[in-house]
């Protein structure tokens, strides 16, 4: 529980990071029946395709000027894919530059039936 917490803490905590001032951030949930998707929205710079096999990096941020100043290590989103890996799940991207980013975490649902 702590570890996904976790997760969903620097998911959201780069969504505010990086979105414009006054502009929403969106976090959402559903399930499919095999597994439970958290969605983090924003409105952010997006992320160009070419960098996006590099985001969960240990260390790496994406370069940009504007954001040169903006406080960070580098490790929140390695740390988000490793803790989901861990629950047999994983972090999704979808961006695109402009147009802000959707990262997803996605976990696998156990259902145990009693007998």
């Amino acid at each position: 529980e702590d570890l996904v917490s976790r997760a969903l803490t620097n998911l959201l905590g780069n969504a505010i990071k990086y979105s414009p001032a006054n502009t929403e951030v969106v976090v959402s949930a559903n399930a499919n029946g095999k597994s439970v998707f958290i969605s983090v929205a924003d409105q952010g710079p997006g992320i160009p395709p070419e960098l996006l096999s590099r985001i969960f990096e240990k260390f790496y941020r994406v370069p940009r000027v504007e954001d040169a100043d903006a406080p960070g290590t580098g490790l929140g989103l390695t740390l988000a894919s490793e803790i989901a890996e861990l629950h047999g799940g994983r972090v999704l991207v979808e961006s695109e530059p402009g147009s802000g980013s959707v990262f997803t975490l996605r976990l696998p649902i156990d259902i145990k039936q009693e007998k």
